[in-house]
């Protein structure tokens, strides 16, 4: 919710920035320090369950308004009381507060988006599986927040309900199944480019750019056919159910201990996963009693009828791959690993990446406390924490390129792994995506200096992921004058001139004071002849930069 409003752009509208920490199997939410004062400042929304629902002051409300247009949100009456209730455009639960500083303050984010239609079988539900915000934007209508809450149970809830019980058909008999034959086509367009690009396909960022939440896994597997596709929909299940099981085991540890030692953590750490990926018979057991029932009770139709027999073995179906080069218990090793924030030696990660499907010779124990360099700690920031980040190491790798392009590549690798993390919770961030075109574009240039005349090969499968990356960051957001610039700048070298002309004056019609445009363009145009008009570009383009010198 607070990334969503962060990325509507309104300048008078103030947010907490927020983290989420997870530590040996707990989990930390850490915001920043508002200057408010609880209920005395309140004037948007309720902080008593809806006895009282404010919309004082009129100025935010118009705020909430522009917002809701962006997010597709609702407006609707809620309160648990007529007399005190109001129209809002936002959960009765959000509010806004005016700071001592003279600015507005939005606080309490968990349900700014509506629910999906809720399962009889998990009690309030309606309070955690919400949909996701790029599903809500891209809807028919708009959805209500409170849609199947108390807040609306005096008002027009069945309207309100209705609209979410349609919306959630609509994701779960059109939006998944289209989105499980398109994965089916980029998970096998990924495997032409060799396993190891296979093992780091962006399965997170691929469905929440569709609007779909991980929890739906099992409802995509159902709709695929190929083997490859339904093994790494497995593990990555099997990942996710393994991850809160050995947090758990570590809450229990640390309830029972009481010490910050690290040393039984690190016991306990290896024993599980040893259980979890070795061949003893104890392993398969727990594979049977433990893993499996939690895997279809955490997703729906996460086995087939078959799958789901008794006798079937889900450790062993999990390495079911079309080549022996992909392994199953490997790529579930290395997710556990991203997922948790343990840091295991990169003797160990090597030894299993470079023998896969070995697992017979590793015996019941394949893994030793010396493998452990750290339990850690995982750290998900919201998506401009990343960014931010990322551009310093990008900033730090073009300064390197020049002379060490070895250590400026590692920047690089680093920067587009924090972008990617961005990517991870906003899916649209133009600028991320941008910036990862940027930087892809660079390792495709290489060492050479001319950069000026380099020309791309539309046909090479890099300089199509480059592309692709520009459209989807234009997709974000159409009249982002940079990304237009860059991308008229990669069509030219692309020998597309018509297309990037296209996107220069797109650029220029974003943001006439483009310098950087201007300059480009001008040159675009005295190449082509244009010398007249082009020189005309040049000499604004200079005007402009001189006022900033």
């Amino acid at each position: 919710g607070v990334i969503s409003y962060f990325n509507c752009g309104f300048k008078d509208l103030c947010l907490p920035l927020m983290s989420l920490v997870d530590y040996r199997g707990f989990r930390l939410i850490a915001m920043s320090i508002l200057p408010i004062r609880a209920h005395f400042s309140l004037c948007y929304g309720s902080d008593d369950y809806g006895h009282n629902v404010h919309k004082d002051d009129l100025q935010l409300n118009n705020i909430m308004e522009r917002a809701s247009r962006i997010l597709n949100i609702k407006e609707h009456m809620c309160g648990v009381d007529r007399n005190t209730s109001r129209s809002l455009c936002a959960p009765a639960d959000l509010e806004g507060h005016l700071g001592d500083d003279g600015r507005f303050y939005l606080l309490d984010f968990s349900r700014v988006f509506p629910p999906e239609t809720p399962n009889k079988h998990q009690p309030n539900a309606h309070l955690y599986n919400m949909l996701r915000p790029e599903f809500v934007k891209t809807f028919e209508k708009p959805l209500c927040s409170d849609a199947f809450s108390g807040f609306i149970a005096l008002h027009n809830y069945r309207e309100d309900n209705s609209d979410v019980v349609h919306a959630t058909n609509f994701l779960l008999a059109s939006v998944i199944p289209t989105f499980a034959a398109d994965l089916s086509v980029m998970m096998e367009e990924v495997r032409e480019n060799g396993y190891a690009a296979f093992r780091q396909f962006r399965l997170t960022e691929a469905m929440h750019r569709r609007g779909i939440n991980m929890r739906y896994l099992g409802a995509i597997r159902k709709h695929i056919s190929e083997l490859d596709c339904r093994s790494f929909l497995l593990v990555e299940m099997c990942a996710r159910v393994i991850k809160n099981k050995l947090r758990k085991l570590m809450r229990d540890r640390m309830k029972q201990l009481k010490v910050p030692l690290e040393d039984p953590y690190r016991r306990l750490v290896v024993e599980y996963l040893n259980v979890v990926l070795g061949n003893s018979e104890t392993s398969e057991e727990y594979w049977e009693r433990d893993i499996k029932p939690a895997l279809e009770l955490k997703f729906v139709d996460a086995l087939s009828p078959t799958e789901s027999a008794t006798a079937y073995g889900v450790k062993s179906f999990m390495s079911n791959f079309e080549s022996d080069e992909m392994d199953g218990r490997l790529l579930l090793f290395l997710r556990i690993q991203k997922m948790t924030g343990l840091q295991f030696t990169k003797r160990i990660n090597s030894e299993f990446i470079e023998n896969p499907n070995n697992w017979g010779s590793r015996g019941d124990f394949p893994l030793d406390e010396t493998d452990l360099e750290e339990i850690g700690l995982r750290v998900k920031h919201m998506n401009i924490v990343n960014q931010a980040e990322g551009f310093c190491l990008h900033q730090k790798g073009l300064s390197m390129w020049a002379h060490d392009p070895v250590a400026a590549q590692r920047f690089f690798d680093m920067a587009i792994e924090k972008y990617e993390q961005a990517l991870d919770t906003n899916p649209n961030d133009g600028q991320a995506l941008c910036h990862c075109a940027e930087i892809s574009l660079r390792q495709i240039e290489g060492a050479r200096r001319a950069v000026s005349e380099i020309r791309y090969d539309w046909a090479n499968a890099d300089v199509q992921h480059v592309n692709l990356l520009f459209q989807r960051a234009l997709q974000a957001n159409t009249s982002d004058s940079y990304t237009l610039y860059r991308y008229a700048q990669f069509l030219e070298k692309c020998s597309m001139p018509e297309e990037a002309e296209e996107m220069f004056l797109r650029s220029l019609e974003a943001d006439p004071n483009n310098a950087l445009c201007l300059q480009e363009y001008g040159e675009f145009l005295m190449a082509r002849g244009a010398h007249e008009e082009g020189e005309s570009f040049l000499q604004k383009a200079s005007v402009i930069s001189q006022k900033y010198l």
